[in-house]
């Protein structure tokens, strides 16, 4: 059975690109219905946006994050399993764990070379 979704935003800016690029307000607000709550956001910081408003990159990030989260929940309850009580490493582990993926290119763009360390 497939089921259809649909969500909606609503974006507000206000402000002039009149005065050029390093003028104009990244500031702007994303509503999205039927929650009642608008959020804050503006650009990154390195295209001159304000850093202690979150930027649609953390956006991205922070919903694939919940995503996972919320799915992996679902799979624990649909099983009964109680999430506090399968990990021991989990539930003793007291440190931050920090998780800094560094994605590589696999393959040279052009298609006539070989990939790295490949033989002839």
């Amino acid at each position: 059975m497939t089921h259809t979704h649909h969500y909606q935003s609503r974006l507000r800016w206000t402000g002039s690109t009149g005065s050029g690029y390093e003028a104009y307000e990244r500031e702007h607000r994303v509503a999205v219905p039927p929650a009642t709550e608008e959020l804050r956001l503006s650009s990154d910081p390195a295209f001159l946006g304000n850093p202690d408003l979150p930027n649609p990159e953390q956006l991205l990030v922070a919903a694939a994050s919940s995503c996972q989260l919320l799915m992996f929940l679902a799979l624990a309850a649909r099983s009964r399993a109680d999430e506090d009580d399968g990990c021991y490493i989990a539930n003793t582990v007291n440190a931050e764990i920090v998780v800094e993926p560094v994605i590589e290119e696999a393959y040279p763009a052009s298609r006539d070379e070989s990939p790295p360390d490949s033989p002839m």
